[in-house]
């Protein structure tokens, strides 16, 4: 599991996730990721397909792994200025209402911030790109052709804070259960 690190004072405390088992949780739902990187004069957000792989004895950082081209605007930045920021929500749905104002939606999310590498080594790309497909399908066994490698860009993001909302905000029983045993 991540290892909650707050990043900011929330606001609405009553909607703060702050169990790292529900943010492993959401981070492993996830399908797509917004990565935001230094650009001038705005920061560049980019959404991603990605791979989540938690907190280990061996990786004791979470991390998100991505892919793309192996050239390009999103590379550039990255080797600028490693840093990043990112968010992964899950569990839309809109909740309508006679009034436009009472219109809302729930939701679970995380966002973070950790430091990007590109992987060089044929054996690293591989095993990111393992951890994608994990993501996403539970086979195992994926073969990727030596010239597919060489040409894309594989890339991990190491987190080091990060922070969980929902809304609505959870019931008594919901955080009870999500609280670490012991």
């Amino acid at each position: 599991m991540v290892e909650y690190v707050a990043m900011h004072t929330m606001r609405r405390q009553d909607k703060l996730i702050s169990s790292p088992r529900e943010i492993d949780t959401i981070l492993a739902a996830g399908q797509v990721c917004h990565l935001a990187l230094h650009d001038t004069p705005y920061p560049y957000v980019v959404p991603l397909n990605y791979g989540y792989r938690a907190p280990s004895p061996e990786a004791p950082k979470g991390a998100l792994f991505f892919h793309g081209a192996g050239s390009g605007h999103k590379l550039d930045l990255i080797r600028r200025n490693p840093r990043a920021s990112f968010v992964v929500d899950t569990d839309h749905r809109l909740i309508t209402a006679e009034e436009a104002y009472r219109f809302t939606m729930h939701y679970r999310s995380v966002m973070g911030t950790g430091t990007i590498t590109i992987l060089e080594s044929p054996e690293d790309k591989r095993h990111g790109l393992d951890i994608l497909m994990n993501q996403y399908s539970r086979e195992t066994g994926w073969t990727y052709p030596p010239k597919m490698l060489a040409a894309m860009a594989v890339f991990i993001l190491e987190i080091d804070e990060v922070s969980g909302k929902q809304s609505p905000p959870p019931t008594a029983t919901e955080k009870q259960l999500n609280e670490p045993a012991g």
